[in-house]
C-alpha cells in the first residue's frame, strides 16, 4: 500500500499551486487567500485536475474566458482577469479576507486562488460555487430559475425553470432590431403582429430575453421577517464593503425551486422533497438557504430560494 502523503501545512504563503498540470507561480494576494481556502477545508491541490481546455466565453462584457471545475465535491470557477482585475485583486485581497473572515456569512463569491500561467502570460483567479448546492430532494422535484439582479434596468433572467435564456444584446448599430422594438410598441398595435415575426426573423431569442430581463425586474421573493433580517444585513455588509473600496458592477445571484403544496400530488419524490425543506430549514444546514410558503400568491406555491451576491 502506498503511504498516504501527510496533509500540507495550509494558510500560509504558497509560491506555485499546480494547476492542470501546470505549475503556476501565485501573486502576493496567495498569503490572504490561503487562509480562506484553509476555513473553507478547500485543500492546496485543489486545482490538480482542471482542464485547460474547458475554458471558454462566459458571456460578460468584458470578454474573459472562464471554466467550471469540480474537487473532492466542492465546485469552482476558474476565470481569467483584465491587467485591471488582476491590479485590483492585488490591492484588495488583504481587505477582502478580513471581511470574509469577519463576516464568515457573506454573500461575497468566495476567492481561492490567484495566479499566473507562464505559457500564456495570463493571470487567473479560482473562485468558489457562488451558489450553494440545493437539497437533492428538491433538485429532483423541480427545475430552477436563476436572476442576475442589480437593481437597474440590467436586471436579467439566466435559466428559467430549467431553460437557459440566451443574450440577445440591443446594441447601436442593430437598426433592424430596434426598429421592430418600435413597431411592436402600443402606439404601433397594428403593425405588432408583423414586427414580433419581423423580430424572431431578425435576431432569434431577443422577445425571450427582453421578457426575461422584464420577469427578474418583475419578481418578488416572499421570505419569512427573520430570514428576511438576514438577508438584508448580509447585503448591507457586502455593500458597504464595496462602496468603501470604489467597487461597482456587481450583482446579486438568486436561484430558486418552486413546489406544488404538500399534499397537492400523491409524490414520493415531492413529498420526499418537502421533507428535506422542513429538514433543512429546522437544521439551518445552509444560512444562505431560505424557506418560503407564499399562500397569497397566484401559484401558492413553496419556494426555496439561495443567494450570493457577485462581484466582477
Amino acid at each position: 500500500r502506498m503511504q498516504e502523503q501527510p496533509r500540507c501545512s495550509r494558510a500560509r504563503f504558497v509560491p506555485h499551486i499546480c494547476v492542470g498540470g501546470e505549475l503556476c507561480p501565485t501573486h502576493a494576494s496567495e498569503a490572504d487567500l490561503a487562509l480562506l481556502r484553509s476555513l473553507s477545508d478547500v485543500q492546496d491541490d485543489f486545482l490538480d485536475g482542471f482542464d485547460w481546455a474547458a475554458l471558454a466565453a462566459g458571456g460578460g462584457k468584458g470578454g474573459t474566458l472562464l471554466a467550471f471545475h469540480k474537487c473532492r465535491g466542492k465546485a469552482f470557477v476558474v476565470k481569467e482577469l483584465s491587467p485591471s482585475d488582476h491590479e485590483a485583486l492585488l490591492r484588495l485581497a488583504p481587505a477582502y479576507v478580513v471581511h470574509a473572515t469577519r463576516h464568515r456569512d457573506t454573500l461575497l463569491a468566495p476567492f481561492f486562488a490567484h495566479f499566473h500561467r507562464p505559457s500564456t502570460g495570463v493571470h487567473y483567479v479560482a473562485m468558489g460555487s457562488v451558489l450553494p448546492a440545493p437539497v437533492a430532494a428538491v433538485a429532483a422535484a423541480s427545475a430552477p430559475s436563476v436572476y442576475d439582479l442589480k437593481g437597474t434596468a440590467d436586471d436579467k433572467t439566466l435559466l428559467y425553470e430549467g431553460e437557459k435564456r440566451r443574450d440577445v444584446h440591443k446594441r447601436f448599430f442593430n437598426v433592424g432590431m430596434r426598429v421592430c422594438d418600435l413597431a411592436s410598441r402600443k402606439c404601433c398595435r397594428p403593425f405588432a403582429a408583423a414586427a414580433d415575426v419581423a423580430a424572431d426573423a431578425w435576431a432569434p431569442g431577443r422577445r425571450q430575453y427582453a421578457a426575461g430581463k422584464q420577469h427578474a425586474r418583475d419578481v418578488r421573493f416572499p421570505l419569512p421577517a427573520p430570514a428576511c433580517a438576514w438577508m438584508c444585513a448580509r447585503l448591507e455588509s457586502d455593500a458597504a464593503f464595496l462602496r468603501r473600496h470604489n467597487l461597482m458592477d456587481y450583482s446579486l445571484l438568486v436561484r430558486t425551486y418552486r413546489l406544488p403544496p404538500p399534499g397537492a400530488a400523491a409524490d414520493p419524490a415531492l413529498a420526499a422533497a418537502h421533507e428535506a425543506a422542513a429538514a433543512a430549514a429546522a437544521a439551518g444546514r445552509d444560512a444562505r438557504c431560505t424557506w418560503a410558503t407564499c399562500p397569497g400568491t397566484a401559484s401558492g406555491r413553496t419556494s426555496r430560494t439561495t443567494s450570493s451576491r457577485r462581484a466582477t
